[in-house]
């Protein structure tokens, strides 16, 4: 991972890398109700993850262990990935504990991720690296879900993983982001980041009084020709017209077509039904011409 991706991250929060995938990807991607046993380490690096299932003692992947299904994972480039570990549709159930990950301190690892419980956060809590879960597990876990499959697309609380995605999690929640737009979310959660504090500068200079009277407008807005409330929006630099009235090419004012015109009897109208495209002749005295559709005629 690049050190200046790394620096860039560190001045953004979940929050606004959650709010800037939105804007680059309309999928889920936030998850949430994540624990830790120090909820002031971040999480973030790219992804290996390892899916497990409910435990079977009949299928090949039963006798591997946890082991085997990390290090394929992981690869020969563990170094600041981050392990995601699926539920197996066990989510109260251990997944591991402190014996069992200090392969990641063992190998540098970002962290971990667990849509499940671990065990011994005493533990954890001395290794180097950052930890988030479902909570604290009492019991082993081994004889209700087991490692199945290493390096897959995994669900983790309604988020779809990919291996090589991105994951960053914090004390508010967690975000994927998919490899190929990091940089991008990243630096749309730096411009949210910004927004926000000049947002938060506006509303410490507000006039209650302008506020409640709905004329509060803030000063940089004056720059924006789209507000409505300072008078430099389209809408005020438009002189207003009588309704009905339409402007012409050289500034005159015409009568705008009106559409549709219901056919008047008598005088200056005609009952009568003509062909579409035909002119009716009685109107031929008055302004513009009327062409009849059954009862209903059309201004030209």
């Amino acid at each position: 991972m690049n050190d200046d991706l790394r620096r860039s991250v560190d001045s953004v929060s979940c929050a606004s890398l959650v709010d800037a995938m939105g804007r680059v990807h309309p999928h889920r991607a936030h998850i949430l109700d994540l624990v830790s046993h120090a909820p002031n380490r971040v999480l973030f690096g790219p992804v290996a993850t390892v899916a497990f299932l409910p435990y079977r003692d009949d299928l090949p992947q039963t006798g591997l262990g946890f082991a085997a299904f990390f290090y394929r994972a992981v690869a020969d480039t563990p170094k600041g990935k981050v392990i995601v570990l699926s539920s197996g549709g066990c989510p109260d159930a251990s997944h591991g504990g402190g014996t069992k990950l200090s392969r990641l301190r063992n190998h540098n690892l970002a962290g971990v991720l667990a849509d499940g419980r671990l065990r011994a956060f005493a533990q954890l809590a001395g290794y180097g690296f950052a930890t988030w879960c479902r909570g604290e597990a009492t019991r082993w876990g081994g004889d209700t879900v087991m490692p199945f499959a290493a390096n897959i697309a995994v669900e983790v609380g309604g988020v779809c993983i990919v291996p090589g995605d991105y994951a960053y999690a914090d004390s508010s929640g967690a975000v994927v982001i998919p490899a190929d737009s990091v940089r991008r979310v990243v630096v749309q959660a730096a411009r949210i980041e910004s927004d926000d504090a000049r947002s938060a500068e506006q509303i410490r200079r507000e006039d209650p009084a302008q506020v409640r009277r709905g004329d509060w407008c803030p000063p940089d807005h004056r720059r924006n020709p789209a507000c409505r409330i300072c008078g430099h929006g389209p809408a005020y630099r438009r002189r207003a017209r009588p309704r009905g009235q339409a402007r012409g090419r050289r500034g005159r004012r015409r009568s705008a077509k009106r559409w549709p015109v219901p056919a008047r009897r008598g005088r200056g109208g005609c009952p009568a039904i003509a062909r579409p495209g035909a002119a009716c002749r009685s109107n031929r005295r008055r302004r513009g011409r009327w062409l009849h559709v059954g009862d209903i005629g059309t201004r030209m």
